[in-house]
């Protein structure tokens, strides 16, 4: 299985998997380096196990440096295209938005195009810190710092586990995780405010 899984207890289960929790964390812990206090957080499904690690190292690196955790700062969405783009406009909607969001590539990259039509500029008026690192990361306008997951890793130790499983149906489920790395490029900056 790629993912932790959501059950009682994981480690009955084969698995591959990035520490999550501290991707968030991470994630989060970058931006209050760069002076970033107001932080959004943009993840797909909320009942999505990854959302849950990610949202729960993303709090605790806030809690970590004393800054609250605003609901209106979190987002959720079900449908990547529309509902990624909603989720966003509706955490930029209050009155003190995020000066920095956190969100997976492919969502980054929707807003990007949102930001240039409400004439915002990345990263001096809004930075970004995606989770995946797919390679058009680095081709991004600006190139977007992102989380790399070593997505290819991950599907190497999978199938590594499964051939395992598959020689001796009798072993001791096990679980690997891969490391993760923040790759920095031009999508942060220090906050200025």
């Amino acid at each position: 299985m790629l993912g932790r899984p959501a059950v009682t207890n994981p480690k009955d289960v084969w698995y591959v998997n990035n520490d999550n929790v501290r991707t968030g964390r991470l994630a989060t812990e970058y931006l209050t380096l760069l002076k970033h206090e107001r932080i959004g957080l943009i993840l797909n499904r909320s009942d999505a196990v990854v959302s849950q690690d990610r949202t729960y190292g993303y709090k605790e690196a806030l809690a970590q440096m004393n800054l609250p955790v605003r609901d209106d700062y979190l987002a959720y969405y079900t449908d990547q295209h529309t509902g990624s783009q909603d989720a966003f406009i509706s955490v930029m909607s209050v009155p003190e938005p995020p000066t920095a969001i956190i969100a997976e590539d492919m969502v980054i990259f929707g807003i990007l195009r949102t930001v240039q039509e409400l004439g915002l500029r990345v990263p001096d008026d809004l930075s970004l810190v995606a989770f995946n690192n797919y390679m058009i990361s680095e081709l991004a306008s600006p190139p977007v710092t992102s989380i790399d997951i070593q997505i290819f890793e991950l599907g190497t130790q999978a199938m590594k586990l499964l051939f395992k499983q598959l020689e001796d149906s009798t072993s001791l489920p096990e679980q690997v995780i891969v490391p993760h790395q923040l790759i920095r490029r031009q999508s942060c900056s220090r906050w200025q405010g």
